[in-house]
């Protein structure tokens, strides 16, 4: 299965894939996380949703290396990674990250790290639509206000 998911990560797909967890019967804990577009900004400029690119190949050996080097520095079982692709509104899931072990404080534990290390490496480009109609792109540079 692809871990970019084209347009919001819907309710139906998160319960499918926590769904399959049942299957793992040596699991202890599963540990996930929703990351959500979030409306921030003034009332005029507030983002309104966010336009996800990404390479398949890249965020495929990107998600890969995490969930190896998870596995090898918690002892987890599973890390599964999934990231939306095109338009997510505000409000929507854009991000969802599984991870199975035999016992919870691991879990947690890789959890935290695969999401915040998924934050720095991931290679998703973010186009931030906003409420008065403009768009910035997340991580371009300011620039100057003109005279």
């Amino acid at each position: 299965m692809s871990i970019l998911v084209n347009g919001p990560i819907l309710p139906g797909f998160i319960a499918d894939r926590l769904g399959e967890l049942e299957l793992a019967t040596q699991t202890g804990a599963n540990s996930f996380f929703l990351g959500r577009v979030r409306a921030d900004g003034q009332p005029s400029s507030q983002v309104t949703g966010i336009d996800y690119s990404a390479y398949e190949t890249m965020a495929a050996k990107v998600a890969s290396d995490l969930a190896a080097e998870a596995q090898e520095k918690f002892g987890v079982q599973e890390v599964a990674i999934y990231h939306s692709t095109g338009l997510v509104k505000a409000g929507e899931v854009s991000l969802m990250v599984i991870v199975s072990s035999g016992h919870r404080r691991e879990s947690f534990e890789a959890l935290k790290w695969v999401v915040d290390n998924l934050k720095v490496r991931f290679p998703a480009w973010k186009k931030e639509y906003l409420a008065d109609g403009g768009h910035r792109w997340v991580g371009e540079p300011q620039q100057p206000p003109h005279p």
